[in-house]
């Protein structure tokens, strides 16, 4: 997700590229939700994208300084 990121849109500002790679990508990692004994509405299923979306690039910084430090 955090490849997909960095290279989605360079040209805009941080947060108009944050908002429009939630908007337009997140559908791309529906898989996420596969094999999931609890079914959910696909209005549900896009919101949550959304939130844990969000939250990985949110936190992208941390998550790359872990992925440097077990040589990822």
């Amino acid at each position: 997700m955090l490849c997909a990121y960095n290279s989605f849109y360079k040209e805009a500002k941080h947060s108009e590229r944050k908002q429009k790679f939630i908007e337009t990508e997140s559908s791309k990692f529906a898989y996420v939700f596969e094999g999931e004994s609890i079914i959910l509405s696909s209005t549900l299923q896009e919101k949550l994208l959304h939130i844990i979306v969000r939250n990985i690039l949110n936190k992208r910084i941390q998550i790359d300084k872990i992925k440097n430090a077990v040589n990822l």
